[in-house]
């Protein structure tokens, strides 16, 4: 069978075209060691039932040679997708074809099944096992507590994935992952000063709302006067509308000369980009620390990444939040930190990520009286460049801002 016909027939969702290239018949082999699997189910409280419910599933999927040789190719490229900088996800979200009994387990199964060959991947580059074990064994222990509590083996394999593969990595209080930058904007830097200026992208359904610079339609909010957004390289310029580093799209344009201005980004280039955890230490200390060690860490032992910067992508970066808060809450002293941008798929998911308490604090109050007077909030994006990295924290902004 070809990738496009495997796919099809076991009825897999979720893995993209990209991975056609690379596909291959692999050998039939077990995916998984039972008596490991057995260990930790016990060591996570797993019944005797539902272990064998999940093991009468994983003989089930070993027994069908196809289905495993499909299986044993989709576990490699989900643990070799973050070493390529794939941008796509792998997600197993329904497998309608397979049998009843596999079903369900599936996508547990296959991320169980990639811990060996991931970790081993990175013990042969001569990286310390503590670097990648306490972040598999966390995201172990939530799988199969949570398997222990309810029979219901269902995971969310594009998010949890990339702890099983080693993808994501925590350095001291942030989660790190490779990513490759493809946002479609220009960065720029001064020759002379090391100023930074991002540019909006040029296509032609960019537009951008006057009233707070995000993309029109974001929040359902669509604007008449919103313009749009253009592009253009002259011989000895760049032009375009200017990002303020709050996160809003400027209309006046910017010609800025070639013979001091130059491109420091290019699409492809490889970022970290940041994922933050709930608790304490959302501040930019800990954010100088963090990535600082996460950067060691993919020198050392990762070095054909040539890493440019961090890149994230939150509700925390959303610039109506100072509409809202003081700007000396965590939330926008971390702001000033990063370059913030518009987002073109951007629409709010303030309240799908921020934890909801019993009574509200006065984040969530402030949500909801800014919400109730006809306010919005966006998603937005933001970036650090490497060389910038050791004065987060030294001043009040690490990108001066044009708007306030």
């Amino acid at each position: 069978m070809t990738f496009f016909e495997a796919r099809d027939f076991f009825g897999i969702d979720g893995i993209p075209d990209c991975l056609a290239p690379y596909y291959k018949e692999y050998p039939s082999a077990p995916i998984l060691d039972r008596a490991w699997l057995s260990e930790q189910c016990t060591k996570y409280g797993v019944s005797d039932e539902n272990i064998a419910r999940l093991t009468a599933a994983l003989d089930a999927l070993e027994s069908d040679a196809a289905l495993l040789s499909f299986t044993n190719f989709l576990i490699a490229q989900v643990c070799a997708r973050h070493l390529r900088l794939d941008e796509e996800y792998i997600d197993l979200g329904s497998c309608m074809k397979m049998t009843e009994e596999t079903r369900d387990f599936y996508p547990m199964l296959v991320m169980l099944a990639c811990i060996e060959p991931a970790t081993g991947g990175y013990l042969a580059r001569g990286m310390d096992a503590s670097a990648f074990t306490q972040t598999v064994e966390r995201m172990l222990s939530s799988v199969l507590h949570r398997y222990s509590k309810t029979g219901d083996p269902h995971v969310n394999f594009e998010w949890q994935s990339g702890f099983f593969t080693c993808a994501l990595l925590q350095f001291e209080r942030f989660y790190f992952a490779p990513h490759r930058f493809d946002d479609g904007i220009t960065i720029l830097k001064n020759r002379v000063t090391g100023e930074v200026i991002a540019l909006l992208p040029d296509e032609d359904d960019v537009y951008i709302r006057m009233s707070d610079g995000q993309y029109n339609g974001i929040a359902g909010v669509s604007e008449s006067d919103a313009f749009h957004a253009v592009r253009e390289d002259t011989d000895d310029a760049f032009v375009g509308h200017p990002i303020d580093p709050i996160g809003c799209g400027l209309e006046q344009t910017v010609i800025l000369p070639k013979s001091e201005w130059e491109i420091c980004v290019h699409d492809g280039d490889a970022f970290l980009a940041l994922h933050i955890p709930g608790g304490e230490g959302y501040d930019p200390e800990h954010l100088r620390q963090s990535v600082q060690m996460a950067l060691t860490f993919y020198d050392c032992y990762i070095p054909e990444y040539r890493i440019r910067g961090i890149w994230s992508e939150s509700w925390l970066y959303d610039p109506h939040l100072r509409k809202i808060l003081a700007p000396t809450s965590k939330i926008i002293r971390m702001q000033d930190q990063m370059y913030c941008m518009p987002f073109r798929w951007g629409e709010p998911t303030i309240h799908g990520e921020m934890i909801e308490h019993d009574p509200p604090t006065s984040l969530e109050r402030a949500v909801a009286d800014y919400e109730a007077a006809g306010g919005t909030f966006s998603t937005n994006f933001m970036f650090i460049l490497r060389e910038d990295v050791e004065r987060i924290g030294e001043k009040e902004r690490l990108y001066p801002c044009f708007m306030i």
